[in-house]
């Protein structure tokens, strides 16, 4: 398993899936 996740063409660290689970959020909301 990856320990980082490919979004909009960045990769974030899993510890930061929450932050980036509230911009992906802010965005698509």
């Amino acid at each position: 398993h990856e320990t980082y996740q490919a979004i909009g063409g960045k990769k974030i660290p899993f510890d930061d899936r929450k932050i980036t689970r509230e911009l992906l959020l802010n965005v698509h909301g």
